[in-house]
């Protein structure tokens, strides 16, 4: 989840597969995966914000390259969601 007018993060996952229980290391080429990720947005002001994928070497820590399905590879290596947004309300105290 990021900030779209910053590209800044505010809230992520960094996790492996199917909660660490199916490592990018078993994955056949062309092979599917769904997953789903819970991110918590408790810490995030009220706002709209964007959402993006990426995946990282987790030895290295860095991005691995990300290609679209129109064949653009993206330079940060992560994959912005197009129309898929976040809202978050305000929180009543």
């Amino acid at each position: 989840v990021f900030d779209t007018a910053t590209d800044v993060p505010v809230a992520q996952d960094d996790a492996m597969p199917h909660h660490w229980m199916y490592p990018t290391r078993f994955w056949s080429p062309g092979e599917v995966v769904q997953d789903e990720m819970l991110v918590s947005l408790a810490a995030v002001s009220p706002g709209e914000y964007g959402l993006a994928i990426g995946v990282y070497d987790p030895e290295t820590m860095e991005r691995l390259p990300v290609k679209d399905v129109t064949g653009l590879v993206h330079a940060d290596g992560r994959l912005v969601l197009p129309d898929a947004t976040i809202e978050v309300e305000g929180r009543d105290s």
